[in-house]
C-alpha cells in the first residue's frame, strides 16, 4: 500500500508541476503600455530640444522615419521586431521558394517610439507597432525594456 500511495502523490506532483512550469515561464510577458513622460526643470527651446533628440537617436543606430520639427514630433523605429514579417499559410515549393500557387500573407512585426517635445521642452515618448496591445493597454516587456534604454539615451 505505501508504494501505491507514494506512486500516486509522485504522479501528482510532477502533473502539478508540468501545468504550474510553462504558466510561470510566461509570466510578466505583458506590461502597462504608459508613456514615459520627462518634464524640463527650466524652459527649453523645443527647436533646439529636438536637434537634440535627433542627433543622440540617430547615433545610437535609429532610424528617424518622421520628423516635424515645427510640432515637435519625431517618429523612430524600434530595434525590437526590426522590420520582419511573420508569414502565415505559405505555400512552398519543390525547391523551397514560395510556389506560385497558393495564398501568402503577412504582418509586420516593426514597432515605433513617438517622441513629442512640448513647447517647454519637455518629453512625452510612446511606443505603437506589433508589440503594443493597444486594446489591452499593454506592451511586451522587451518593447518595455528599449523603450527605456531609448529614454535614458536622449535625455528623458
Amino acid at each position: 500500500m505505501p508504494k501505491t500511495q507514494s506512486r500516486k502523490s509522485f504522479c501528482t506532483s510532477l502533473l502539478l508541476a508540468s501545468l504550474i512550469v510553462p504558466a510561470t515561464a510566461c509570466a510578466n510577458r505583458w506590461q502597462p503600455a504608459t508613456p514615459i513622460v520627462h518634464v524640463a526643470e527650466a524652459p527649453v527651446d523645443p527647436s533646439w530640444r529636438v536637434e537634440d533628440v535627433l542627433a543622440r537617436a540617430r547615433a545610437a543606430g535609429y532610424v528617424a522615419e518622421q520628423v516635424d520639427a515645427e510640432r515637435g514630433y519625431l517618429r523612430f523605429r524600434a530595434k525590437l521586431g526590426d522590420g520582419g514579417m511573420d508569414m502565415h499559410g505559405v505555400v512552398v515549393g519543390a525547391n523551397g521558394s514560395p510556389a506560385s500557387y497558393g495564398f501568402m500573407s503577412g504582418t509586420s512585426t516593426q514597432c515605433w517610439f513617438a517622441v513629442q517635445v512640448d513647447p517647454r521642452g519637455s518629453l512625452e515618448l510612446t511606443a505603437s507597432g506589433y508589440h503594443v496591445k493597444d486594446h489591452k493597454g499593454k506592451m511586451h516587456r522587451k518593447l518595455r525594456a528599449e523603450m527605456r534604454s531609448f529614454a535614458e539615451l536622449i535625455g528623458a
